[in-house]
């Protein structure tokens, strides 16, 4: 059975960060406009954008539409990179052995 992780540090996670981040800065949208839209502070998007504070998948979904972005496309990029960096993780493990 594979291991999972749930840590906020983890690297896919932070990928998962990234792409919110990325897609938010491409809509022009500054992080008070995306926490006002969505009920939330600044101060915990912000926080979310930093990975010191998980985002769960009805978040992720409303911040999506915040910025009027398709939740189920930044998604599947996300998978994408996901799985380019298990592939590599896996790569690295093997080499070490």
């Amino acid at each position: 059975m594979a291991q999972t992780t749930r840590s906020i540090h983890d690297t896919l996670y932070r990928s998962l960060v990234e792409g919110l981040r990325a897609a938010r800065e491409r809509s022009g949208l500054r992080q008070e406009d995306i926490a006002a839209a969505i009920g939330m502070t600044q101060s915990m998007y912000s926080k979310i954008e930093r990975s010191e504070r998980r985002v769960d998948l009805l978040e992720f979904v409303l911040i999506s539409r915040a910025m009027s972005a398709d939740p189920s496309r930044l998604l599947k990029a996300f998978l994408a990179d996901a799985d380019e960096l298990q592939a590599a993780a896996s790569s690295m493990a093997k080499r070490r052995k």
